[in-house]
């Protein structure tokens, strides 16, 4: 299940960042999250000091991120792109 919904997590994240897109991925993540192991927490790291967003985002965080930050939901978009 959880290699569904993240198929599903990137294509929303494949979306163009607007205010729709961005609530859609965050959805979409909030999804996924739910099938990590219980006790999981992992945090994105980026090493992008100064880049508009947090450069350590604890899992459980990251989905309101995706929803209020359009450049954190363009460096995520960048890492689904390079997939």
């Amino acid at each position: 299940m959880a290699q569904q919904e993240w198929e599903i997590l990137k294509e929303t994240l494949r979306q163009p960042s607007s205010p729709h897109g961005r609530e859609a991925a965050a959805k979409a993540f909030s999804q996924y999250e739910r099938t990590l192991p219980a006790g999981s927490k992992p945090t994105l790291v980026s090493l992008g000091l100064g880049q508009g967003y947090p450069n350590a985002v604890p899992v459980d965080q990251i989905s309101e991120e995706l929803k209020k930050n359009p450049k954190f939901f363009e460096l995520m978009h960048e890492i689904v792109e390079s997939d």
